[in-house]
């Protein structure tokens, strides 16, 4: 009998944890949330999520207000993005300078570059939300 109650309260217990994990979840991960904005060559580009690839959206206009959204970035690491849209691969990479500027490059289907711009971040438009 004591034994079915430790399991008991063990599995209780374990409910609770994973219910409480999956409700968080979504507070943790706003918690971390940012959005940056840069511009440059007559480009817009917005970068919105988490940090973490699959929450990551780019919004990029060009210099006629035609603009794209891609809702999940295919590859994230050390701030470098990376999304894929229609055979189209748009990438954001920091810059060595230390002043917050970007590199988009824009690919065609067969990987030629179509575009390489300098990006300078647009001020007051990067917030990390607390």
């Amino acid at each position: 009998m004591r034994m079915e109650k430790l399991w008991g309260a063990v599995l209780g217990t374990t409910l609770i944890l994973v219910v409480l994990a999956l409700v968080t979840l979504p507070a943790i991960r706003s918690a971390f949330a940012f959005s940056s904005e840069f511009k440059g060559g007559g480009y817009r580009v917005t970068i919105e999520g988490s940090g973490s690839a699959e929450d990551t959206k780019y919004t990029g206009c060009d210099p006629k207000g035609r603009c794209l959204t891609i809702e999940e970035a295919s590859w994230q690491e050390h701030g470098s993005y990376t999304w894929e849209n229609n055979g189209y691969t748009y990438c954001m990479s920091p810059m060595k300078k230390r002043d917050g500027s970007y590199r988009l490059k824009i690919f065609d289907p067969k990987g030629k570059v179509i575009l390489k711009q300098h990006m300078t971040p647009v001020s007051g438009a990067s917030s990390q939300d607390d």
